[in-house]
C-alpha cells in the first residue's frame, strides 16, 4: 500500500520569507538587557520562531535557556527548556536526535512530577504531546495513545482549545496508522472545527490534508466500486492553497505527495510521478528527512507497479537510509516488505529473504490489531470516566441536599418534640395543681 505523508508534528517548516524577521530581531535586541527569567522566556520564543527554519540554531537557544534555568534552580523553567529542546531535536531527526528528544521530554516530566500548578500542568501537556509523537514514530501506538489522552485531559481541564485540537489531530493520526479510518475522520473533524474557529491557517491546512487522505482510504476500502474523490481533491487543493500562501514548504511537500498517491491509485503514473518529484523539491528546500523518506518510498512503489525493478530499488534505498535515521518503524516495515518482493522478482532470493525477516520483526513490534483493541478500550474508558465524574458530581449534590433536608427535618422534629414535652409537662402540672386544690383548697388559697 502506498503510504501518505501525514501531518504528525505540531510544528512545520517554513521558508525564509515565511519567518517573522522583525519579531526575531526584536527578541534578539531585547535579550541582553532583560533579567534572567525574561531572558529564558525570550530564548524559548526564539527557539519556537526558528524551528524548521534554522533548527540547529533553535537547539542552541534552547540549550542556553536550559543553562540559565539550571543556574536559577527553577524546575518549571528547566522543564520548559527541556521540552523546547526536545521539540527541536525531534524536528531535526538526524542520527541520535530522536534519543535526545526522548531524553529531554523525560527529564521535563521528571522535573514537573510533584508540581500541580497551572503553569507546570500546561508544560506537562505539551511535553506529553511531544513524547506521543516519538512513540508514534517508534510504532508504539498504545503508548502514544496513552500519552495523547493524558495530554488531552490536562488541556480540557484548562479549556485549552488549541491544545485539544492538537490532541484530536494526533488521535486521528494514530487511528489512521491502525487502519481505523472512520474513527480517524471523526478525530480530524473535531480538530478542524476548532482550528477554523481559531482561524489557524497552518493547522487548518494540515488537518485538511489528513482528513482528505483518511477519506480516500475509507472510500478505497469500502465496497463502493465507483468512489467519488471530488470532495477529497477539494480538501487537498484547499490545503495546498493555504500552504502556498504561507510558503510552508513542508506542508506543500506533504500535500503534493498525497496528490501523487491519489493519481497513482487511479493508475495515472505520469501525473503521480510529477507530483512526487515536486514534493521532493519542496522537502529538500527545508531538509525535511521524514518527508523525503516517505516520497522516495512512494516513488519506489510507483516504479514497482510499472515493473521497473532497478528504478524501484534505487528509490527504496534512498528511502531506507532516511527512514532509518528518523527511526520510523512503520515506514521501515513497508520498505523491507515491498523491497523483498522486488528482489524475489529479480531472482535475488537471499536479499528477498533478508528483507522479509526484517519486515516480520517490525510487524510483530507494531502489532496493529492488538494496539487498536487496547486504544479503543482506553478511549472508551476515558469517556466513561468523564461521564462517571458527572454522575458522581450529581450524586454528591443529591447527597448534600438529602443531608440538608435531614438536618432541617431533624431540627424541626426536635423543636416539635420539645414543644410536645413542654405541653405535656404543662398539662401534667395543671392537673396536679387542680387535684391539690380539691384535696386542701384552704392551703392553696
Amino acid at each position: 500500500m502506498t503510504k501518505r505523508f501525514i501531518a504528525l508534528f505540531q510544528w512545520t517548516c517554513f521558508s525564509l520569507w515565511a519567518q517573522d524577521i522583525s519579531k526575531i530581531d526584536s527578541l534578539q535586541s531585547a535579550l541582553p538587557n532583560a533579567h534572567t527569567e525574561s531572558q529564558i522566556q525570550i530564548l524559548l520564543q526564539l527557539n519556537d520562531e526558528l524551528l524548521g527554519f534554522d533548527t540547529p540554531k533553535a537547539i542552541l537557544y534552547a540549550q542556553e535557556a536550559l543553562k540559565k534555568a539550571q543556574n536559577l534552580k527553577n524546575k518549571v523553567l528547566m522543564a520548559s527548556s527541556h521540552t523546547h529542546l526536545a521539540n527541536a531535536y525531534l524536528q531535526k531527526s538526524e542520527g541520535t536526535d530522536i534519543q535526545e528528544a526522548y531524553k529531554n521530554y523525560t527529564q521535563a516530566l521528571n522535573l514537573l512530577e510533584k508540581n500541580s500548578s497551572q503553569q507546570a500542568e500546561k508544560i506537562r501537556a505539551k511535553t506529553l504531546s511531544g513524547l506521543a509523537n516519538i512513540y508514534f514514530q517508534w510504532g508504539e501506538y498504545k503508548e502514544a495513545s496513552l500519552l495523547n489522552l493524558e495530554s488531552l485531559k490536562i488541556r480540557e481541564k484548562y479549556q485549552d482549545e488549541y491544545g485539544k485540537a492538537r490532541c484530536y489531530n494526533t488521535a486521528g493520526i494514530i487511528y489512521d496508522a491502525l487502519g481505523d479510518y472512520k474513527q480517524a475522520v471523526i478525530e480530524y473533524t473535531k480538530a478542524l472545527n476548532i482550528y477554523e474557529k481559531l482561524k489557524k491557517k497552518r493547522e487548518i491546512a494540515g488537518v485538511l490534508d489528513n482528513l482528505a487522505s483518511s477519506l480516500k482510504l475509507q472510500l478505497q476500502t469500502s465496497e463502493n466500486t465507483t468512489p467519488d474523490f471530488s470532495q477529497i481533491i477539494d480538501y487537498y487543493n484547499r490545503s495546498l492553497k493555504i500552504s502556498e500562501e504561507l510558503q510552508d514548504y513542508l506542508a506543500i511537500s506533504r500535500t503534493l505527495n498525497n496528490l501523487g498517491i491519489l493519481a497513482q491509485s487511479q493508475k495515472d503514473y505520469e501525473k503521480a510521478q510529477k507530483y512526487y518529484e515536486k514534493s521532493l523539491e519542496s522537502a529538500m528546500l527545508c531538509k525535511e528527512k521524514q518527508g523525503l523518506a516517505n516520497t522516495y518510498a512512494n516513488l519506489g512503489r510507483l516504479f514497482a507497479e510499472k515493473k521497473q525493478w532497478n528504478d524501484a530499488l534505487h528509490f527504496y534505498e534512498k528511502a531506507l537510509e532516511l527512514a532509518n535515521e528518523a527511526q520510523d518503524k512503520q515506514e521501515l516495515f513497508l520498505i523491507f516488505r515491498e523491497r523483498s518482493k522486488i528482489y524475489a522478482q529479480k531472482g535475488d532470493f537471499q536479499n528477498a529473504y533478508t528483507d522479509l525477516l526484517a519486515s516480520n520483526i517490525l510487524e510483530k513490534q507494531l502489532n496493529d490489531l492488538e494496539n487498536l483493541r487496547v486504544i479503543n478500550s482506553l478511549t472508551s474508558k476515558y469517556e466513561i470516566e468523564k461521564y462517571q465524574k458527572e454522575i458522581d458530581k450529581l450524586r454528591y449534590e443529591a447527597t448534600i441536599r438529602e443531608q440538608e433536608n435531614q438536618i432541617f427535618w431533624g431540627f424541626a422534629g426536635f423543636v416539635i418534640f420539645l414543644a410536645m414535652i413542654s405541653a405535656f409537662f404543662y398539662y401534667r402540672q395543671s392537673q396536679l395543681k387542680e387535684k391539690l386544690n380539691q384535696i386542701n383548697p384552704s392551703k392553696l388559697s
